[in-house]
């Protein structure tokens, strides 16, 4: 019954607030439609100023009860007639309405503007109170609604009295399984339905309700097993700290990362900023950014472990605020970047130490230059015996630091990653016979005896640099002569074993090296020992043999005997040989007839490797009909296109001048040269370099070691695109 008396005491309340606004904006409308009508009325009493007029006018008004002041007022403010009382007026001031309604409470305010000739001259106020209409509005509804309340509330007290039970009964019921679901929090539970009427209707939406919860609660827990075993089993750390420094949580990869033995022993520091922070301030300023942007990235900081080692750990976070704006915790990911700080420190160092040896050896080669050149010219000048000595040893000294400079110079560009070998197949035996023979004449001024083993396999390639190859075996060898006493030996061998390595050993009867001396063997610098003898050197040729072997995939070792001698060896990846039956896959231009197509070609080879020279000289063989050109440095190459216009230039891109980037730009720029088919050969075959070179105009790209049916098919297939083009160009000159 109080629900019905409330509902119906809101019902008439609704329906008297209606009809008291519609009273309103009739009023409103009723006073707009007077005002307009008086305006217009006033015009020429505003106009001339006439008060009696304007009095006479506005005293017209009083017969409206509801108009209980009017004002009429020049466009300079001056007031020409009026009625009401002086409060009213000061209300009429103080709205400063220039013109509509202005409704407050049960008061309506009109300014009209009185207009003369299409120019507004003043305006007219009307001040409208319905308070006494709203009193009889108020008195009517009241008692309507005494008497319907009255018959209402009886009516509901007889009704409820019969049928309450019908529908409190099953209501209890449900409340009854929804306080179960709530205690025992067991979605699983169902209301049981008693009846088919809305009670009915209600208990299916409330078990519709269930099951949905159920499952969204089932999947709430999958997903919140998913995260947490993210959470835990992930590699980087990931955190929840306070601003003030408290850890709220963190998984076990960040309690590993800062030595802790478990979570709970990290969550229990009382305030990471001062006990991990090495620098207190970069807490602070940690706080200071993610505070101002909401996050931070890639924020790096040096921090302590639990043994007070020091770590780089590198951060990503962002603030969570509660509702009220306020943060809340922050939470992010943590990564250690101790290695990657320690690598780039460490290329930082090669940068600069390349940089310094570069300055150096330039600031050491202006000198030399004067020292060897004035040295060699004294020498040609039939100086006396005594002058002759002194000159040797001028330039004895000299060559000495020039060897050591190259020899720096080549160990800083590998350790940079900035020496450029030309890995090729390379014949074994071809370079120990070149090495011996450089060898033997300081072999025979010491008396030594320089042999080496007769079954040097001519047939055995290995892949390598060939200059660094040698450069290599000369170092041993070298090393073997300088170092064997007088009257001594030295072997070489070679030995293949069948395996994909070709290992080849240097041989001496010098006093070996002691086995504490050997974990310095390959060190810079280190000569152990023998600085204090008369024997030359730097302390730098094996340094530079193992660092170059290494970067042509090779290794380097020795095996020594205090007072038996010393055996090096180098080993090697085996190579195929180049030339392997080139003439059983000789391929030949032909015709659509299948004939043989012969014709004159002129090929620019520019290469500054004389074993690929001689190799691409060797298959030109097989055509006659092609006449190749040959050029050791790029700019020798434009200057030989540029004069001979060969039908095809072949090109490396490691040359010792210009690089054969540069090479193959000036080509395709220049007018004369341009429409020359370019074949880059190089050894650097990986895919950003093959993809900037055919962008750049090359129409081919062959990597070495070249495969000799696919050189062939290259050549073949770029003469016939070049002949239909020219055929094509021909042609078109004709016809017009």
């Amino acid at each position: 019954m109080l629900i019905a008396g409330i509902a119906l005491l809101f019902a008439f309340a609704g329906l008297f607030c209606f009809q008291a606004y519609t009273l309103k904006q009739q009023s409103t409308h009723e006073l707009a439609v007077v005002g307009e009508v008086t305006a217009h009325n006033c015009a020429a009493a505003v106009l001339f100023k006439d008060e009696d007029a304007a009095k006479q006018i506005l005293g017209g008004l009083r017969t409206m009860p509801q108009i209980v002041s009017a004002h009429l007022q020049l466009l300079d403010g001056d007031r020409l007639a009026s009625f009401g009382l002086m409060r009213d007026e000061s209300v009429i001031n103080a709205a400063r309405l220039k013109s509509g309604a202005q409704i407050n409470g049960n008061r309506i305010l009109f300014a009209q503007p009185v207009v003369v000739s299409g120019k507004e001259e003043g305006t007219l106020y009307l001040l409208a109170d319905l308070h006494a209409m709203t009193s009889q509005l108020l008195k009517l509804y009241g008692g309507i609604f005494a008497l319907v309340l009255a018959a209402s509330l009886l009516l509901a007290f007889l009704l409820s009295n019969r049928f309450l039970h019908f529908i409190t009964t099953p209501v209890l019921r449900l409340a009854a399984t929804a306080r179960t679901i709530a205690d025992h929090k067991d979605y699983s539970v169902r209301a049981t339905k008693v009846c088919g009427d809305e009670v009915g209707l209600l208990t299916d939406a409330f078990n519709q309700m269930l099951a949905q919860i159920q499952s969204q609660d089932s999947a709430l827990r999958k997903a919140e097993e998913k995260y947490r075993l993210i959470f835990e089993d992930a590699i980087e750390g990931m955190f929840q700290t306070t601003p003030d420094g408290k850890c709220l949580s963190a998984n076990p990869a960040l309690a590993r990362m800062y030595g802790y033995d478990s979570t709970e022993e990290f969550m229990a520091i009382a305030n990471i900023g001062e006990v991990l922070y090495v620098d207190p301030a970069r807490r602070d300023e940690f706080k200071q950014l993610i505070e101002t942007q909401g996050f931070v990235e890639l924020f790096e900081s040096e921090v302590y472990r639990k043994d007070r080692s020091k770590i780089w750990v590198c951060a990503n976070a962002r603030c969570v605020r509660d509702a009220s704006g306020a943060i809340a915790y922050y939470e992010g990911t943590v990564e250690d970047i101790t290695q990657q700080k320690r690598v780039a420190e460490i290329e930082r160092a090669n940068r600069a130490k390349s940089e310094f040896l570069s300055r150096v050896s330039h600031e050491l080669r202006t000198p030399l230059n004067a020292i060897l050149g004035f040295g060699q010219l004294l020498e040609r000048q039939s100086p006396s015996e005594t002058q002759r000595t002194r000159i040797q040893y001028i330039l004895n000294a000299g060559k000495h630091l020039l060897g050591l400079i190259n020899e720096v110079l080549d160990i800083s560009r590998i350790e940079s990653g900035r020496m450029q070998l030309s890995l090729e197949p390379v014949r074994a035996a071809d370079a120990l016979i070149e090495a011996l023979d450089l060898m033997r004449p300081l072999a025979a001024e010491r008396s030594i005896q320089l042999s080496a083993d007769a079954s040097f396999d001519s047939s055995v390639f290995v892949l390598a640099d060939r200059q660094r190859f040698k450069q290599v075996l000369l170092n041993l060898l070298t090393n073997a002569v300088k170092y064997t006493p007088i009257s001594g030996s030295v072997t070489v061998s070679q030995n293949t074993n069948g395996n994909q390595n070709v290992r080849i050993f240097v041989q001496d009867t010098g006093p070996g090296i002691p086995s504490e001396k050997l974990d310095r063997l390959f060190r810079p610098f280190d000569r152990l020992g023998a600085e204090q003898s008369n024997v030359e050197g730097t302390g730098l040729g094996l340094a530079l043999s193992q660092r170059l072997m290494q970067a042509m995939g090779g290794c380097i070792g020795v095996e020594t005997t205090v007072g038996g001698g010393s055996t090096f060896w180098i080993e090697l990846p085996r190579s195929q040989s180049p030339l392997e039956n080139p003439s059983s896959r000789r391929i030949r231009a032909v015709d659509a007839g299948g004939d043989v197509k012969v014709t004159n070609r002129k090929i620019l080879y520019v290469e500054d490797n004389v074993s690929n020279l001689t190799l691409v000289e060797q298959l030109m063989e097989e055509r006659p009909e092609i006449e190749l050109l040959t050029a050791m440095k790029g700019r020798l190459g434009l200057d030989l296109a540029r004069q001979h216009s060969p039908d095809l230039i072949l090109l490396d891109v490691h040359l010792p001048d210009i690089d054969g980037r540069e090479v193959l730009s000036e080509l395709k720029s220049s007018e004369r040269t341009r429409n020359i088919p370019v074949v880059v050969i190089s050894a650097d075959a990986t895919a950003h370099q093959i993809q900037r070179l055919t962008k750049a105009g090359s129409d081919a790209y062959l990597a070495k070691p070249l495969d000799v049916v696919e050189f062939f098919r290259v050549l073949d297939t770029t003469f016939a695109a070049n002949d239909r083009k020219t055929s094509a160009v021909a042609a078109s000159s004709n016809l017009l």
